[in-house]
């Protein structure tokens, strides 16, 4: 059997079960490549290879992340969150008080300069998991060096 598939099995003896990127991530291999590999393992009768349910908008994975943070954490948690999709973000806390998320880099500008909904739905998408106030004040699609979200602490409770 290849070797690949012996870590494959291993990892997953260990875990019990695995998404398909951690095991590409595992193997170093794309997911594409990684899926190759659990597909001859599944035809070998070694491992189930199952589909995740379909999930609505949105990022699933980000709320559970920021549970039990206070509202700093979960901001720069979700600045971690980014920057693992690519954004190189990091937080900067503002002189007039309050903290923004500065994207350093865009994985998808192209689509982003075009239409503009993939920012309007990460400004949403950080006003709904922070409970606050988000206004983007820079713009790589306005020529800026980065997207700025400043975020502002609402004196209600995140719901």
């Amino acid at each position: 059997m290849d070797s690949r598939r012996d870590s494959i099995l291993a990892f997953l003896k260990t875990r019990g079960h695995a998404t398909l990127g951690e095991v590409a991530s595992h193997l170093e291999v794309s997911k594409q490549g990684a899926l190759r590999h659990l597909e001859a393992l599944q035809a070998d009768g070694l491992a189930t290879v199952a589909h995740a349910e379909p999930h609505g908008r949105g990022r699933p994975e980000y709320a559970p992340r920021l549970a039990g943070l206070d509202f700093e954490g979960r901001v720069r948690e979700l600045a971690k969150l980014a920057t693992e999709h690519g954004h190189m973000a990091e937080v900067v806390e503002l002189p007039e008080g309050g903290l923004a998320i500065r994207h350093c880099n865009c994985p998808i500008q192209d689509v982003a300069a075009r239409t503009g909904l993939p920012c309007h739905n990460e400004q949403q998408m950080y006003q709904r998991l922070l409970g606050a106030s988000v206004t983007r004040s820079t713009w790589m699609a306005e020529a800026a060096p980065d997207c700025t979200y400043e975020v502002k602490e609402s004196s209600g409770k995140v719901g």
